[in-house]
């Protein structure tokens, strides 16, 4: 019978314990491309997530799987993947009209990058103007 009691008390520790803690946008900050709870600058760990959906999911303040990013107006601006705390794989960049604007692949933050004084691209990239065309042709 103590047993029985025991197990039926840890169950409800056990399916909280999996899920996890959830954080509004507003309640953390980011300090040095880290993610803190504002009200006692501890690291994140669990999911951030703002009123347009889930930005993403943070382990000791760092990212982890896939990340989003919206516009005000609730366009996506940002999808790609994270490996603690750096860009991993595809990653893709919205215009606020919602047609693709940049897309580039990374291996631990290493990959395409731009220069926003040229505008210049380097590297695994593939870049649209606001109308959808690909300017990489030419």
């Amino acid at each position: 019978m103590k047993k029985l009691i025991i197990v039926l008390f840890s169950l409800p520790l056990l399916f909280t314990s999996c899920t996890p803690e959830r954080f509004h946008i507003d309640d953390i900050i980011i300090k040095e491309k880290i993610a803190y709870t504002r009200l006692d600058m501890k690291k994140v760990s669990g999911i951030v997530f703002c009123e347009f959906g889930d930005l993403g999911k943070f382990r000791r303040g760092n990212k982890v799987g896939e990340h989003k990013e919206w516009y005000q107006n609730g366009e996506l601006r940002f999808t790609g993947n994270f490996s603690n705390n750096k860009k991993h794989g595809v990653c893709r960049w919205y215009y606020e009209n919602s047609k693709l604007r940049y897309e580039g692949f990374y291996t631990s933050d290493v990959g395409s990058y731009s220069d926003d004084v040229t505008d210049k691209y380097w590297g695994s990239h593939i870049l649209w103007d606001e109308n959808g065309d690909d300017c990489n042709q030419g």
